[in-house]
């Protein structure tokens, strides 16, 4: 009787779960479901020179994974570094460059971008590197790169750096159907059918209210982030310095020795293939380089500036900027946040680079 009944229960479910797997895979707000679906056409509408409004969930490692690719030929030079990266106009270099700048971006994470070109014969004849002050933090929690962890890997011994131990990437199948049937996920789900589309825009339509990837690769952010007041800035950032919570800035105590034995293998790698190398420091929002540059347990973001200059001095490695708003001439109305310079002021900063 109990399994007969345990049987009656579960046809009588079927119907809810099959709406709720159906309605789940079609919104699929955080890209779990439908893996590399959504990376591989955007990845094929940049490569066919169109912009498109992008969900801020999709795996931008993979992204590049798909791009590079389906390249049939070098760029003149790519961008790295991290989400500050992605805002810098790719037209303020000379020559066809590609922005291959990663939201949270760590050392692993460029040598991997450098892996892929590597691997497809397409490195370019110059590289601008975007360092950040907390570049150098080991401590920084952040697993993203290991989506690059095979292709990073591929070209440690060049570098003369150990691999990095593998670990599961993807959430695998049985992850998949259980997140199909969560109720949690489908409230999610329903809420974003609408307003949050399970395939990029192509091409671009800004009122979608969702960030713009451009055929360049930098990014350009909603005109609603874009147009926020300074008092509204200054609110966020006042939060930031109260919460002690300043990006990937965990336990930063010291330049990571093994971080800059990775960033010093990858420049030593590129000036091996003949690869010229540019810096580029992007200032800090003026309120929060003041806090940093006045408060003993952020002195490390002014070491790390000291530190990435002498290497370019010894190296003759050409640097752009500074994490000091005042030394780039930036003001609070360059910015549209704590750490994101807005495009304009990046383009005048490194043009003709």
């Amino acid at each position: 009787m109990k399994l007969k009944l345990l049987i009656k229960l579960i046809a009588a479910a079927l119907p809810a779960l099959a709406v709720m797997a159906f309605v789940n895979y079609i919104a699929d707000p955080a890209l779990v479901l439908r893996d590399g679906e959504y990376e591989r056409v955007l990845a094929n509408a940049v490569s066919d020179g169109k912009n498109a409004s992008v969900n801020a969930n999709f795996n931008e490692r993979k992204f590049q994974r798909y791009f590079v690719s389906g390249l049939s030929k070098p760029f003149d030079g790519i961008v790295l570094g991290s989400s500050r990266a992605m805002l810098i106009p790719c037209e303020a270099f000379e020559g066809e460059v590609f922005c291959n700048g990663l939201t949270g971006a760590v050392a692993e994470d460029m040598i991997g971008v450098v892996a892929l070109y590597a691997q497809n014969d397409l490195l370019p004849g110059k590289v601008y590197i975007s360092v950040d002050p907390w570049l150098f933090n080991e401590s920084h929690n952040d697993t993203r790169y290991r989506e690059l962890v095979e292709e990073y890997n591929s070209i440690s011994g060049r570098l003369r750096v150990s691999e990095i131990p593998k670990t599961v990437i993807t959430s695998g199948w049985f992850s998949k159907v259980t997140t199909a049937l969560t109720p949690s996920y489908f409230q999610v789900s329903i809420k974003n059918l609408n307003n949050r589309p399970s395939r990029p825009v192509v091409p671009a339509d800004p009122a979608t209210g969702l960030l713009t990837k451009l055929s360049d690769g930098s990014v350009v952010y909603p005109k609603d982030y874009e147009n926020r007041t300074a008092s509204q800035k200054s609110a966020e950032i006042k939060t930031l310095i109260t919460e002690n919570n300043i990006y990937h800035s965990q336990n930063y105590i010291v330049i990571s020795p093994v971080i800059i034995t990775r960033f010093a293998g990858l420049i030593n790698y590129l000036a091996e293939e003949g690869v010229e190398v540019v810096f580029i420091l992007c200032p800090l929002h003026p309120e929060l380089y003041e806090f940093v540059s006045s408060d003993p347990d952020y002195g490390i973001f002014l070491e790390a500036e000291d530190f990435i200059r002498k290497f370019a001095r010894d190296r003759g490695i050409t640097l752009i900027g500074s994490f000091d708003p005042s030394v780039t001439g930036a003001t609070e109305d360059d910015f549209y946040d704590a750490y994101h310079p807005t495009r304009e002021f990046l383009f005048l900063m490194c043009e003709g680079a």
